[in-house]
């Protein structure tokens, strides 16, 4: 089997090897050490062969350098008896993911993601109902015609997997204003779904209760999008749950009390919408949570305790929003970020700040926190590189030394009671003005 009968009019676009070079992906061209003339392509990096009929049925060419068009005519739509192919992070511009890929009716697993597709999703892909993972994520252009999500979540019932990060999902109503579809009910029939990811797509309306079916689902992924409404209460039977993320939408009101139920998430992003009230304080058996995204939003009351207790978390994000109260002490070291800014949170730092010696960026800028306070505490917290205190009323006394390995530091417009400075020789951005 000769080269071309894969691909052809196709070239290795090497500056892209930079480009994985930034972002740390192995990568090379593999074409380039097929062997021309050849009657056999099995032996090729990146092709699988059956082993009884030799006919192609994996072709993994992901981060190869390619570029070029693949038209409806490639000999790629040749190979009718693939299983698995993933042409992820190539330059493909001008492509679609035309009817031709409807072709491939044994075709279980689909990459296409980042390389450069564009124009309407052929709805012919909704048909390979055999497909267990499919992945369109970054191709910017790309998006999916009206009713043509809708027969891929009727169809599908087999997924797994299912990436679609920037795949715009186009409304029935393709002159609206807004052109924005809708998560429709039929995604509760995914009841194999593992993983789901809808970053930027597009879509408005509710969220539909019969997520709730998704009980085998482990991440999801709503983010950046222009939801609202309430978040369901579906919460009960998706126990599976790891990582969950809502953020960038407009949801309002509370969080709903079924989220206690979650014990295995890692990650909670509900940041940036428009909830309000207080967290939910009865809460427990969150020990795996990591990150913790809650900001930008409208929560109100005191920070519930058992998000002080929480032993592996990482990051902790409340940011802009309305709590009150004092911060309380942290049980766990374990913490490296913590954004507590732009509240109404009063009283003291409490000392157990000084105690997290992974503690990399403590922001708690923009509140009523007051007490006098020794920044050369800070000195022990030896990965701390970003520090900003600033919009307080504390008493800032003795100073932050130059063996300090801050980067970023503001304590402006507290009550300042004694000389702080840094050494400027290391590159420290610093800000310094006090209420004197």
């Amino acid at each position: 089997m000769a080269r071309a009968l894969l691909f052809s009019s196709f070239s290795i676009k090497d500056s892209y090897s930079d480009y994985f070079k930034l972002f740390q992906l192995p990568s090379y061209p593999k074409t380039d050490y097929w062997k021309e003339g050849s009657d056999c392509c099995c032996s090729w990096d990146g092709v699988t062969c059956h082993l009884v009929t030799g006919h192609v049925i994996e072709l993994d060419l992901n981060c190869s350098w390619l570029s070029g068009t693949i038209h409806s005519n490639s000999t790629l739509f040749l190979h009718r008896h693939l299983q698995s192919l993933n042409l992820a992070f190539n330059d493909f511009s001008g492509s679609s993911v035309s009817a031709r890929f409807g072709r491939f009716s044994s075709l279980m697993h689909l990459n296409l993601s980042d390389s450069g597709f564009s124009g309407q999703i052929s709805p012919e892909i909704s048909h390979l109902s055999n497909f267990v993972s499919v992945d369109l994520s970054w191709n910017y252009r790309a998006e999916f015609a009206p009713h043509g999500f809708d027969s891929l979540v009727q169809n599908l019932t087999k997924l797994q997997k299912l990436h679609l990060l920037y795949i715009s999902i186009s409304s029935v109503f393709p002159n609206s204003l807004l052109n924005h579809g809708q998560l429709p009910a039929s995604m509760g029939n995914l009841k194999s779904l593992q993983t789901l990811d809808l970053l930027n797509c597009q879509f408005s309306g509710s969220i539909p209760a019969s997520l709730e079916n998704l009980t085998q689902i482990t991440s999801l992924s709503l983010d950046g999008n222009h939801f609202s409404g309430k978040i369901p209460n579906v919460f009960d039977k998706l126990r599976n749950l790891i990582s969950l993320g809502l953020s960038g939408n407009n949801f309002n009101d509370q969080i709903p009390p079924s989220i206690g139920n979650l014990t295995n998430l890692r990650l909670l992003d509900f940041s940036q919408n428009q909830l309000e009230g207080a967290i939910p304080s009865s809460i427990y058996g969150f020990s795996r949570l990591s990150f913790v995204g809650l900001g930008y939003n409208l929560f109100n009351g005191t920070i519930p305790s058992w998000l002080y207790t929480l032993p592996s978390l990482v990051e902790l994000d409340l940011s802009h929003n309305k709590f009150i109260g004092h911060i309380g002490e942290f049980q766990f070291d374990s913490l490296e970020k913590i954004d507590l800014s732009m509240n109404e949170l009063h009283g003291s730092i409490p000392t157990s700040i000084f105690e997290l010696v992974n503690l990399s960026s403590l922001k708690l800028f923009s509140n009523n926190l007051s007490g006098v306070l020794e920044t050369s505490k800070f000195e022990k917290l030896i990965n701390l590189i970003d520090l900003d205190l600033s919009n307080n009323m504390l008493s800032l006394t003795t100073s932050v030394h130059s063996n300090s390995n801050i980067q970023t530091l503001d304590l402006s417009h507290n009550n300042n009671i004694g000389d702080i400075f840094m050494e400027r020789g290391k590159g420290y951005i610093v800000l310094h003005e006090s209420l004197l």
